[in-house]
């Protein structure tokens, strides 16, 4: 079968605390033309990487050193190779030969500029012509599903939902037309009706547009769905590939199995005792948001009516519901960062609007939230030591090493990391450091809010693992937000559904 891309022995080795760290061992893949390619792996494997490394992505890092070769099909049999490239020959070869959908819209779209510019901007770099850009941007935008584009196309990215930048992230990838696709976790942030249009959408401008896809993901099995090959990869190597069906109905390695979920019964789940008392009610909260309607007129919508909760300390309770049903809204309101509109908030049975400034700092340092988005949540210029040592300025804390490196044991990470900054975390490592600069103020009460929604399921089942122990061995009540109702189950002592 013709190959559209070959990854020959590639070794990447990556330059931290002024040594070099072997990241990627000994990589081969062929990637054959007109077909979808998986790449599935754990969080911090390396999939990521081994993505960017296609396209020798490695502006920004100080030191690295690779070996090996990855060679790109190009007019028939020539072919060149990445690694050994002129740089000038490399930048045509990302520009026209390649597209690129990435992670997370907030790296890729610029907030100040509307989808009109920033396709444009794509479709200068490739000289297209002047007088079709206006008809370029309305059909690719056509082509990933959205219905008004002209309508789009003057929008900013705040104004469009999830699976609508997500779309648009898609079209910059496809614009120019690209021969090959490389496509970095589409799904990791969206729903479960959103996560199969995203991928029904993929599978669909691959025929469409005859391209090559690399699709790298955590969700082993959402993507085997779509996939015509599978390579799984375990801390920097291809441990198992092959035909997408063979790996998925026969798989032997013991990651594959856990990536597939087969592994993933919890033996922790025990009998959870609660505290009598609850350290936080809601009674008859409601809360909307006001939308404009038109230049003058405003239109408000209730997303909670009359809602109520109480929740006792070394509880965990489960909320679920789909996307817009208000449960991130409940979380918001319960951290103290959204007022409700009517209803009334209760810490330790005193309404909070009555407390003093000593219970609210209190009330403040108890309840924490962790949100969704990691890299959104930190700093990129921070490392993990000043993000720890920044929590315990804010609590009028002076710095405490042993308490700092306890805390990160807590949640299962080395000291190690707080040398690091985000971008050199993996996707789990920067969600345990969020939970352990949480734990710093010693809370009563968490709000994770859709943390696990990026993660694969191993380090799904050892994080919901490490919330019931901090929550069992501490006696923190837990707000866990979700939307994917098996993920509550495995974690929950009471569910609350949602629904818009």
């Amino acid at each position: 079968m013709e190959k559209a891309l070959q990854i020959k022995n590639f070794n990447l080795w990556l330059g931290f605390n002024g040594q070099l760290t072997h990241i990627l061992k000994d990589i081969n893949i062929d990637v054959p033309y007109g077909k979808i390619t998986g790449i599935v792996g754990a969080s911090g494997s390396g999939k990521s990487m081994l993505l960017k490394s296609i396209l020798h992505l490695f502006e920004g890092i100080s030191r690295y050193r690779t070996d090996g070769q990855i060679l790109v099909s190009k007019d028939g049999n020539q072919s060149i190779n990445i690694i050994s490239t002129a740089s000038n020959i490399l930048i045509e070869n990302r520009k026209n030969h390649f597209g690129f959908v990435f992670q997370l819209s907030s790296e890729v779209l610029n907030p100040s500029q509307k989808i009109s510019q920033q396709l444009v901007e794509r479709l200068n770099l490739v000289n297209y012509q002047q007088n079709k850009l206006s008809w370029r941007c309305k059909e690719v935008l056509k082509l990933v599903g959205i219905e008004n584009a002209e309508l789009t196309l003057n929008k900013y990215p705040h104004q469009l939902s999830g699976g609508q930048l997500q779309r648009v992230l898609i079209a910059l990838g496809i614009v120019h037309s690209p021969k090959i696709l490389l496509i970095d976790e589409p799904t990791s942030a969206l729903n479960s009706q959103l996560k199969v249009e995203i991928l029904d959408l993929i599978s669909t401008l691959r025929d469409t547009l005859n391209m090559t896809i690399i699709l790298v993901s955590h969700n082993m099995e959402l993507v085997s769905n779509y996939c015509d090959y599978l390579c799984v990869i375990h801390e920097g190597r291809i441990i198992e590939k092959g035909y997408c069906k063979n790996v998925i109905i026969s798989p032997h390695h013991d990651i594959t199995k856990e990536l597939l979920g087969l592994s993933l019964a919890d033996e922790s789940r025990g009998e959870r005792v609660a505290s009598d008392g609850f350290i936080l009610s809601l009674v008859d909260i409601e809360h909307g948001f006001t939308s404009s309607k038109g230049l003058i007129s405003k239109q408000k919508q209730n997303v909670l009516n009359g809602f109520n909760l109480k929740i006792k300390k070394g509880e965990i309770i489960g909320l679920v519901g789909e996307s817009g049903s208000g449960k991130s809204t409940i979380g918001k309101i319960i951290a103290g960062l959204l007022m409700a509109d009517s209803g009334n908030v209760y810490y330790k049975n005193k309404q909070i609007d009555k407390l003093t400034k000593v219970e609210y700092l209190d009330y403040r340092s108890n309840v924490q939230i962790i949100f969704q988005d990691p890299l959104g949540s930190l700093s990129p210029h921070r490392t993990g030591r000043q993000v720890m040592k920044e929590a315990l300025d804010v609590l009028n804390e002076k710095y405490d090493q042993i308490l700092i490196e306890n805390k990160l044991a807590e949640v299962s990470l080395d000291p190690s990391i707080l040398e690091k900054t985000p971008k050199q975390m993996s996707g789990g490592q920067r969600q345990r450091l969020l939970i352990a600069r949480a734990l710093l103020s010693k809370p009563q009460l968490l709000v994770c809010d859709e943390i696990l929604s990026s993660l694969d399921a191993i380090i799904k089942k050892q994080i919901i693992h490490m919330l019931k122990v901090i929550s069992y061995e501490n006696k923190i009540g837990i707000l866990f937000i979700s939307h994917d109702l098996e993920t509550v189950k495995d974690i929950s002592d009471r569910i609350i559904m949602m629904d818009s």
